[in-house]
């Protein structure tokens, strides 16, 4: 195997972490908040949410 095997190897890992990364954060965003709040247009309402939650 040359080097660039090799880096490809290694580059579709890295894609893989990626992709099982942005699934978990889906996963905890939708257990987190509710799909309306996440929909909403009013800004800041996410924020105040975020920190009452951190709060308690």
């Amino acid at each position: 195997m040359d080097f660039w095997n090799i880096f490809e190897y290694a580059a579709w890992g890295i894609s893989g972490l990626l992709l099982l990364w942005m699934l978990f954060d889906a996963v905890q965003v939708n257990r987190d908040f509710s799909e309306e709040l996440l929909t909403s247009s009013r800004e800041g309402e996410l924020e105040d949410q975020s920190e009452k939650h951190e709060l308690t």
